[in-house]
């Protein structure tokens, strides 16, 4: 893994946000600046910017609410490290979508 993308803390009151751009699909190629995953909070939306060059996996989806420090994505260096998306899912049935009232 090259890259490991967590939902990061924008204001103490925001617990969750939501993922509202997932701008590639899993096994894409991804270069250093690309924005591979758009949040949004309670008062703004945030761009999480690829830091290296690699294939994404996304571990979550548009639209869900994730926990701060849950891990969303990862970018890894080689397509070969790239998970089955269905692997990637087992590995992170603990960070499953906050469900409930919005």
């Amino acid at each position: 893994i090259v890259q490991e993308i967590k939902v990061p803390l924008l204001a103490v009151n925001d617990t969750t946000l939501t993922v509202v751009d997932i701008p590639f699909k899993h096994g894409y190629h991804v270069k250093k600046g690309d924005i591979v995953i758009v949040f949004e909070s309670s008062k703004t939306t945030y761009d999480v910017i690829a830091e290296a060059e690699g294939y994404i996996s996304y571990l979550c989806e548009t639209g869900e609410d994730y926990e701060v420090n849950a891990i969303v994505a990862n970018i890894y260096s080689t397509v070969e490290e790239l998970p089955a998306v269905s692997e990637e899912k087992k590995k992170t049935a603990g960070i499953n979508p906050i469900k409930g009232p919005k």
